[in-house]
């Protein structure tokens, strides 16, 4: 599991400085972190899956190539526990007593490719001209960016 509380902190950093490169930088380390997210699902299972069969390298597309080939409950909320005790013939595991060693929340693919994409659409590209006199901005629409960025960040709130 990744240690996601000083990715959540380095955004809301970024969130309440308030510029419009505050705010864009705020959406890529959202971005990152829901990629972070999706990738150490990966890591945990990548022993059975190859580098070659992840045809496309988004989170959304990540995950899906777990749940059809590997593991269908990837982003169901799991709880690792260990057993006080070791295994003894004849013992029903669960009849023993466990210790509890963490708990990765679940969640939505589909939820994830969305918010991953709209960060990159609104503060990760550069908008077109549309015609020769236009002025293309710096940044994107803080307000849009900042509100986007705000809804992923309770999202990586809740998955930390």
């Amino acid at each position: 599991m990744i240690n996601l509380p000083p990715i959540i902190d380095r955004i809301k950093g970024l969130i309440a400085e308030g510029t419009e490169a505050s705010v864009t930088y705020a959406a890529l380390e959202a971005r990152l972190a829901l990629e972070k997210v999706c990738y150490d699902r990966l890591r945990q299972r990548h022993d059975y899956i190859s580098h070659a069969q992840l045809r496309k390298w988004q989170p959304g597309a990540v995950i899906n190539t777990l749940i059809q080939d590997v593991d269908e409950d990837v982003t169901q909320t799991v709880t690792f526990s260990l057993g006080k005790n070791p295994v003894a013939e004849g013992v029903k595991l669960e009849d023993e007593d466990y210790i509890e060693i963490g708990t990765e929340v679940g969640f939505d693919p589909k939820l994830i490719a969305k918010m991953w994409n709209a960060l990159g659409q609104l503060a990760l590209h550069v908008r077109l001209p549309t015609n020769r006199d236009d002025y293309i901005p710096a940044y994107g629409d803080k307000v849009k960016i900042r509100s986007k960025v705000e809804e992923v960040l309770a999202e990586i709130e809740r998955l930390a």
